[in-house]
């Protein structure tokens, strides 16, 4: 059974890739798996380095937040902001080596 939490402050990051839908459309279904897998699984390393906790991946979106205890140990909005950075920075790198 699930036990709802009240949070007083949360803050969120949602990353969506923009013309996933269209490129998956057009290239093998194991291989749209194998590629996001090896994106999502570096986001969620960034995500245990900026202590940033998942929240869950729907398709090519990746959602994660950080509200303090019970969800993360801390709460830091400068912590979201640099986990959304480095997201984009490794979604720009990943674009390039794939």
């Amino acid at each position: 059974e699930a036990h709802p939490h009240s949070f007083s402050r949360a803050t969120v990051v949602q990353a969506d890739l923009v013309g996933f839908t269209k490129f998956a459309s057009a290239v093998a279904p194991n291989k749209v798996v194998e590629m996001i897998s090896s994106l999502f699984t570096k986001f969620d390393e960034l995500s245990d380095q900026y202590e940033i906790y998942k929240v869950e991946t729907i398709g090519d979106a990746y959602m994660a937040a950080q509200a303090g205890p019970p969800l993360t140990i801390k709460y830091s909005p400068r912590s979201v902001v640099e986990f959304g950075l480095a997201v984009v920075r490794e979604t720009h790198e990943w674009s390039h080596r794939s």
